[in-house]
């Protein structure tokens, strides 16, 4: 009896052991990718952060989902200061997909991309307020992990806003705290007014995403003499992060013919830009599903 135990516990720690192996390799042949737009923000700019988690073997291999919390495996994010002091990631928790496809093989060298905002989970409503939530003036460093698979470092830095930045900033607060105590009319003004005045500032995709927010979308879209909001917004800033629920609803036929006619042109333009990929990336999330299930 003895005997059977040790075999059986010998066995186990085998088995254990080449487990361990198996997923270093699965390991070496993933590789996790990060990457910011670029090294400085001002305090309240949305930050988003591109994810591509890709296949480095010379095979067609599957790649796990990249998500807050997934089934088979959560990313971690590491998010820290200057001084070591660690801070809680608040952003979204999943982006493209639930997660649902684990079949599809990626060829060398492709993988699956997304992209998450650092800060907010669901445009800028964060416990209970609409106020929006920004990290210190100060020197920081980001990298994402899955499992022992890490990214490379990424630093950046937060600086305080000046001149035309510094007054639309003050809009956009203004805005929020319109939103916060349920005065929409004049929320509406104060995000026009940005808009229209300060339109290529880093603040005016959130305005012009928040402008519309319920219960006044069809209000703000006469007031702003356009059809659609969300198109407005992929027609003026393609690469904001903003533009991925209308992907999402682009994929679940959402939108009118002449409707699709246009966002799909101005995808066509920005192809290699965050929204070109995102959209290649539900789009090939839908083609595989279905193939899934046929």
């Amino acid at each position: 009896m003895i005997k059977n135990i040790i075999q059986n516990l010998l066995l186990a720690t085998l088995i254990v052991v080449l487990l361990s192996f198996q997923i270093k390799a699965d390991e070496s042949n993933r590789k996790l990718e990060i990457n910011l737009s670029k090294s400085k923000y001002l305090v309240y700019e949305p930050i988003w952060l591109d994810v591509f988690f890709k296949n480095v073997s010379n095979d067609s291999l599957s790649l796990p989902w990249i998500c807050l919390e997934c089934r088979d495996g959560s990313l971690e994010i590491e998010l820290k200061d200057s001084k070591g002091k660690f801070y809680e990631y608040t952003g979204m928790i999943w982006n493209v997909s639930h997660g649902e496809i684990s079949k599809h093989k990626y060829g060398p060298q492709e993988g699956i991309f997304t992209t998450y905002n650092l800060l907010e989970s669901n445009g800028s409503y964060i416990n209970g307020s609409f106020y929006p939530k920004s990290l210190p003036p100060e020197m920081y460093s980001i990298r994402l992990c899955r499992g022992s698979n890490c990214s490379e470092l990424i630093n950046f830095e937060i600086i305080e806003p000046n001149g035309s930045e510094e007054k639309a900033l003050k809009l956009l607060m203004d805005g929020f705290h319109a939103t916060h105590f349920k005065k929409f009319k004049e929320r509406i003004d104060f995000f026009k007014l940005l808009i229209d005045d300060y339109s290529s500032s880093v603040y005016a995709p959130k305005a012009l995403l928040h402008i519309g927010m319920y219960p006044t979308q069809k209000e703000a879209e006469e007031i702003l003499n356009i059809e659609n909001l969300s198109i407005e917004l992929l027609q003026r800033y393609p690469n904001s992060g903003y533009n991925f629920g209308l992907i999402r609803g682009l994929r679940e036929n959402r939108f009118l013919p002449d409707e699709v006619e246009v966002i799909e042109a101005i995808l066509k333009e920005n192809k290699n830009n965050r929204i070109g990929k995102l959209n290649k990336q539900m789009l090939q999330d839908k083609n595989n599903l279905e193939t899934e299930e046929e």
